[in-house]
């Protein structure tokens, strides 16, 4: 698991989908976690707990209450991301 800023979280995304036989989960924060107004802490915390409970290797973000899967998510122009397909 691990932190990613949005901007090109889903370019990480695609070049990380190349690992196999693994769970990976990019835990989306629209403002860094050194500002003090921040959705970085509850983004990695519901991260974690999704986490535990998957058992398929895929890469995710975790983001807003929200798990995205590979291939079936973009971000928006306004900065939220938006499915694709389920």
């Amino acid at each position: 698991m691990g932190t990613h800023g949005t901007d090109s979280m889903i370019k990480s995304w695609k070049c990380l989908s190349l690992i196999q036989n693994k769970i990976i989960f990019l835990a989306g924060s629209s403002r860094p976690y050194s500002m003090k107004i921040t959705d970085a802490v509850e983004n990695i915390a519901f991260a974690w707990e999704e986490l535990q409970k998957e058992t398929r290797n895929r890469v995710y973000i975790a983001m807003n209450k929200n798990v995205f899967r590979i291939g079936n998510v973009q971000k928006c122009d306004d900065g939220n991301f938006r499915v694709l397909k389920d």
